[in-house]
């Protein structure tokens, strides 16, 4: 069994607890606001007179209040949508890291490591080099032209592949100008609930899914020289963990 660092998935559950807690904010807002506008409705139309100018108070009420109903109900299914998706992405990294920890007992696994804009999700470092690892949890048919992904025949919603090597160049530039340690960091990337057998090569990130595909990505790389502890110790400083 690998040695392992850190846990699967913490940076998606926040992200889920956090979700929740705008999205109850948003609907005690609206609750609160629903009685204060009835009582704003009952001051207005007593200071008002005339059949007419109740009429139209009571319509321009109505459609206030259509408006904010209307309103919490797009927030609600808005902040339940991402919820529901940051809790699929955590139940993905859970089912990557359970195959990354089976690795021999020469290989390191760091899990979800912070960096400015978001988290690394995994990253592999033993004989056979330095693996960053990008877990996605979309469903649906993955595809290629041989430089791009596609989503039953679309787009995803984010350049994963761009994201993936970014994320791989960053753990490179950090290793080479803390340690000035230069090795090739493999950008990895992993879909756990997509269909097809996509295993390969695109656009210099390697793209599966199938988790066991990257296991055995992993232990078929060609060896290398890769000061493992150095950088291991590096990446535990970078989660703020003493060696």
């Amino acid at each position: 069994m690998a040695i392992i660092i850190g846990k699967t998935g913490k940076s998606a559950r926040m992200l889920a607890e956090k979700r929740e807690k705008v999205r109850k904010f948003t609907l005690l807002t609206v609750l609160v606001m629903i009685p204060l506008l009835f009582m704003v409705y009952l001051w207005l139309n007593h200071q008002v007179h005339g059949f007419v100018a109740s009429t139209v108070l009571f319509v321009l009420m109505v459609i206030v209040y259509k408006f904010l109903d209307r309103y919490a109900c797009e927030r609600d299914r808005h902040f339940r949508k991402g919820i529901l998706n940051a809790e699929q992405g955590a139940l993905g990294e859970d089912a990557v890291g359970k195959v990354l920890n089976s690795l021999p007992n020469n290989f390191y696994v760091v899990h979800a490591l912070a960096k400015l804009n978001g988290d690394i999700d995994h990253i592999v470092v033993g004989p056979t080099g330095v693996f960053v690892i990008e877990t996605k949890a979309n469903k649906g048919h993955i595809t290629t032209d041989g430089k791009k992904l596609y989503i039953n025949g679309f787009p995803p919603e984010k350049d994963f592949l761009k994201q993936s090597k970014q994320n791989a160049f960053w753990i490179h530039d950090v290793l080479k100008n803390i340690h000035e340690i230069k090795l090739w960091v493999t950008p990895v990337l992993v879909f756990t609930s997509a269909q097809g057998n996509l295993n390969r090569r695109i656009s210099g990130v390697q793209v599966v899914n199938q988790t066991e595909q990257l296991k055995q990505a992993i232990l078929r790389a060609r060896k290398t020289d890769v000061p493992i502890e150095i950088v291991v110790n590096l990446l535990m400083q970078k989660m703020g963990i003493s060696g």
